[in-house]
Formats: C-alpha cells, sequence, structure tokens
C-alpha cells in the first residue's frame, strides 16, 4: 500500500509541475499532434491488414493476376489466382450436354465454395464504388434482412455461406514490361489464355439465360464478354456460379435441354436506386433457380 501511494505521489508532483510550468504545456501539445500524425499510417495498415474499411472490400476477395509463368520457366500454365478459379470454373461447367459425365466436379469446387459471385471491377471507377456498397450490405444482412434461398449440395439441403469473389482488370503485374508476352497487360493476357471460357460461359448467357431476354437486353455486352474484347470488355462484369443440385436442373431458355452448371448468370449492370434496392437485385440472381414469377432470373418469371 505504502509502495502504491509513493507512485501515486509521484505522478501527482509531475502533474503538478506541468499545470505550473507555463512553457511545458505547448510542448505537450505539440508533441501529442505529431504522435497523432505519424502513427495514422500505423493504424490505418493495422485496419487493412483486419480487411475493415469499405475501400479494402474488393481487394480482400481478390483473385491477382499476379503468378504466371515468366521466361525460361515450364509447367502448367495456370498459375496465378485468377487463372485457377477461372479453369475451376471451365472445367466444372456444364456447356455441352455431354459435359455432364464428369460430374461430381473436382476439388476446387468445395475449395472456392458451391455458389459464389466472381465480379471483375476496376480500382478507380464510381460504379464500382456503388456496387461494392450494393455487395456489402448483401453481405451484413445475409440470412437476415436478406434471405438466400436453401440450396441442396450433395443432396443435404442447406443454406450456403455468402461468397464473393474480384478479379482486378486494371491490375498490374511484375511481368507487364516483359517482352516476350504479346500484351503489356496482365489482364488482357488472361483474357487471351482463357478465350475458350469466356466464349463458352459468355454463349450461354447470351442464349440461354432467363435475365437477358426477361430484361428484354440486346447482345453487344454479352458479344464483348463472350469475345474477350480487350478495348470493350465491360466492368463490372458479375457472374453467378452455381454447383447446386438446383442448378443441374435449370431450364436453358428456349431450349428442352436442362443444367447451368458452373458459371450461370452474369450481369454487367444492377438495378436499384439504392444501395439496398441493388442488394435486392444481386439478392434475386443468387435465388435464381426459385420458383418465382417476381424474380426476372427466374425461368417462371412472368409481368402478368
Amino acid at each position: 500500500m505504502k509502495i502504491l501511494k509513493a507512485i501515486g505521489a509521484f505522478f501527482a508532483r509531475i502533474w503538478r509541475w506541468i499545470k505550473e510550468t507555463a512553457w511545458i504545456q505547448p510542448l505537450l501539445i505539440v508533441g501529442a499532434i505529431f504522435a497523432v500524425i505519424f502513427s495514422i499510417p500505423y493504424f490505418s495498415s493495422w485496419i487493412s491488414s483486419l480487411g475493415i474499411g469499405s475501400e479494402n472490400y474488393y481487394s480482400v476477395h481478390k483473385r491477382s493476376l499476379e503468378g504466371e509463368l515468366k521466361e525460361g520457366e515450364t509447367g502448367a500454365r495456370v498459375a496465378s489466382q485468377a487463372d485457377k478459379i477461372t479453369e475451376s470454373i471451365r472445367y466444372n461447367s456444364n456447356f455441352k450436354d455431354e459435359d455432364e459425365a464428369k460430374h461430381p466436379y473436382d476439388e476446387t469446387v468445395a475449395e472456392y465454395g458451391y455458389k459464389y459471385f466472381l465480379v471483375y471491377v476496376k480500382e478507380d471507377s464510381s460504379t464500382a464504388s456503388e456496387l461494392q456498397a450494393a455487395f456489402e450490405t448483401l453481405e451484413d444482412g445475409w440470412n437476415t434482412k436478406y434471405a438466400p434461398s436453401v440450396s441442396t449440395v450433395n443432396g443435404t439441403a442447406q443454406t450456403l455461406p455468402f461468397r464473393i469473389y474480384t478479379i482486378f482488370v486494371d491490375e498490374e503485374s511484375s511481368t507487364d514490361d516483359n517482352t516476350n508476352y504479346d500484351s503489356e497487360s496482365a489482364f488482357n493476357r488472361y483474357l487471351d489464355v482463357h478465350a475458350d471460357f469466356f466464349e463458352d460461359a459468355g454463349t450461354r448467357f447470351e442464349d440461354l439465360c432467363p435475365y437477358k431476354f426477361n430484361r428484354s437486353l440486346d447482345d453487344t455486352n454479352y458479344n464483348y464478354f463472350l469475345t474477350a474484347s480487350k478495348e470493350n470488355f465491360v466492368v463490372p462484369s458479375i457472374m453467378l456460379v452455381d454447383y447446386t443440385d438446383e442448378a443441374k436442373h435449370l431450364t436453358r431458355y428456349g431450349s428442352t435441354a436442362t443444367g447451368r452448371v458452373g458459371a450461370s448468370e452474369i450481369l454487367f449492370s444492377v438495378t436499384g436506386d439504392t444501395k439496398y434496392d441493388k442488394a435486392d437485385t444481386l439478392l434475386k440472381m443468387w435465388n435464381h433457380a426459385d420458383d418465382d414469377k417476381s424474380n426476372p432470373f427466374s425461368s417462371s418469371y412472368s409481368t402478368k
């Protein structure tokens, strides 16, 4: 107890000296200001490392273009995170009827999730910021304000978690200045490598998915996607990837065939006046397998 009283008395004397010594007070104030200023970068870095803050939302979910093979290297071309998720979708999607035979899916489906959004974004874009707010709103309200459909995976009914992955079309890569590549842009090289995927997925989106026809959309943006257009690739491009049992039975628009497994729908803009309206549109996209006449992503959609 005596020790605690002695410590308390010591600090009391210091505080009294500070109050009575006029010249020390401005120095302490200035020192405190500089301490706050210098601590801001460290605090910001700490916040970023936690994935907190809306400006970091897309980056947290990014599949990077960095990591493609360099000159003299050998091995599979599928090297970057963006390459791997794209190859997973290409391999596990039933773009053609005969593709049904390759299911069950490979292990990458469980790695990425049985249902998720893959969004192509540009870092410096007002449209991307508005869309980001909608995704954040949807994720924050998942299973509360916004109710995802119950999905069936391998015969088990469950409510799947919200999942999103992003690919930045303006990401810079350490190989951008490598003259051995035909294109100086990492994303353009990505488009070249995965041209077959974009053609197969884009053809499905253009010809077989309900939303385009229910909203009477023209072919322009779909053609840019399926041709993997470097000059006119639409940002954002929001793809829904679905491997649930329901996706195996989805009707293909204008066809008697069923099944839109894997790359299953796409949006190039999100309707809605507010972030809440846009979040609702994204939820309808997620719930595209529902028998819902009010859902434009559903084959049951009707305006009557």
